[in-house]
Parts: C-alpha cells; sequence; structure tokens
C-alpha cells in the first residue's frame, strides 16, 4: 500500500510537471509581440559581414559555457538538497536497511526537483536562443555607425558586449528582458532616469516612452543608455542624465 500511494504520488507530481510545462510553451506562443514575431519569422537572406558573423560565433560560444554550467548545477540540486535537509546519522541509527531508505529520498528529491528544473531550464534555453536570433536579425538591418557604437561596449566589459542588455538600430532601441524584447524608436523617449542601485552596483532604470519600460543594467552601461538620448533629441532640447559619458 506504501508503495502504491508513493507511485501515486510521483505521479500526480510529474502530471503538475508535464502541465506547467505546456502551459509555458502556450504562453510563449501567444504573448509575443510584432517584433518577436518578426524574429521568429526571419530567416537570413544572405550571410552577415565578416566582423558580424563573428561576433554571433563568439556569443554563442559563451553562450555554450554558459548552458554547460547552468546544466551541471541545476543536476546537483537535487543531490545538495539531500545533504542540507538529512541528518545521515539518523538514518544509520534506524533499523530499516539504510541504502534503500537514502535510495528512496533520492527519487523523491529527483522527482520533485528535475521536472520543474528542466522548465526552467527550457525557458532560459527558449529566452536567450530568441535573443541571439534578434541580435542576428538586427546585425543584418543595423548601419556602420550603429555597429561600431556596440563595439564601443567592449570598452567596459567583453561579457556585456557579447551579452548586451540593449542594442540600438536604425534609431531603435531594443531592450532584451527575460520576458520580451521590447523595441522603441529612440525620438518616442521623453525620459530616461536612474530610479535605484543596488549593493552589486546595477542600476534599475526607468524608460519613459508611449509606455513605461524598466530595464536593470550594469552601472557602466547606463551612460551608453544616456548617450542615446544626447544624440537623437538634442535639437528638442532634451537632456539626459550622463549624457556626455561617451562619443556617439
Amino acid at each position: 500500500m506504501f508503495f502504491m500511494d508513493q507511485i501515486l504520488f510521483f505521479t500526480i507530481e510529474l502530471a503538475v510537471a508535464v502541465g506547467v510545462f505546456y502551459a509555458l510553451k502556450w504562453y510563449l506562443k501567444t504573448h509575443r509581440n510584432d517584433f518577436e514575431k518578426r524574429v521568429e519569422a526571419y530567416c537570413p537572406s544572405s550571410p552577415l559581414p565578416e566582423a558580424r558573423q563573428l561576433y554571433i560565433t563568439k556569443r554563442k560560444k559563451i553562450i555554450k559555457y554558459i548552458f554547460i554550467i547552468a546544466a551541471i548545477v541545476f543536476s546537483l540540486i537535487p543531490f545538495l538538497f539531500i545533504g542540507l535537509c538529512v541528518d545521515f546519522e539518523v538514518i544509520r541509527q534506524m533499523d530499516s536497511v539504510p541504502y534503500l531508505l537514502f535510495g528512496y529520498i533520492l527519487l523523491t528529491s529527483i522527482t520533485t526537483f528535475v521536472p520543474y528544473l528542466l522548465i526552467i531550464f527550457y525557458y532560459l534555453y527558449y529566452t536567450i536562443n530568441r535573443t541571439t536570433q534578434a541580435q542576428q536579425l538586427l546585425l543584418a538591418e543595423m548601419s556602420e555607425e550603429d555597429f561600431a557604437y556596440l563595439e564601443k561596449v567592449k570598452q567596459v566589459s567583453r561579457l556585456l558586449y557579447l551579452l548586451p542588455p540593449f542594442v540600438l538600430c536604425q534609431e531603435k532601441l531594443y531592450f532584451f528582458k527575460l520576458t520580451h524584447i521590447i523595441e522603441v524608436p529612440v525620438t518616442s523617449i521623453t525620459n530616461v532616469s536612474a530610479i535605484s542601485k543596488d549593493k552589486y552596483n546595477n542600476i534599475t532604470v526607468l524608460i519613459e516612452h508611449s509606455k513605461r519600460t524598466t530595464l536593470t543594467i550594469p552601472s557602466e552601461l547606463y551612460p551608453f543608455l544616456t548617450a542615446f538620448m544626447f544624440k537623437y533629441r538634442l535639437t528638442t532640447g532634451y537632456v539626459a542624465e550622463g549624457q556626455r559619458g561617451i562619443e556617439v
């Protein structure tokens, strides 16, 4: 009877995880904005210029390393749970077979954590690959001046250069958030302000346009973001904080 109850428990857990997975897939498919739909339909008509293709190649390489590290960390979580929550001294003193009990705890930990860790991994994989495809589309469309501006980010960090939180292309800013890629015409932005800063030196930025968008970025990138305002809205008298951080 005990084992039948456990089989039923594991079955219910897996069924719930499968339901969550398909609900996530449905959400991702039905809650795309116009730019994300264009990204999904994008098919390169010609190879990128050499420098831009090299950029995409380097980005894909570093993402591969990130996924490998994430897979290793995720696979260790069930064992970490056992190490933190199980008193092995108590198990050794019990009358039942210790290894059998340990195996049961391990199986419970795996069936509890692994399905949801796989769902998280899938979401991260989907989001990061969507961003890579979006950057490939933008690299095909951006001007030499836009690409040169992206190259300047290397002065701050090579990692941020390959994994930028925003990109400029054809007088539009593209913000890469975990939930969506947001397309904003630069000339529609009425205000950019830093609203908070955390202990890791990251700044939460409020971008006001037809809507209000918040973005958390390393403080080193804030002058890059506000410099766009100086470039595109100088004639209107608009002045953004940090506008003289770099030359555009």
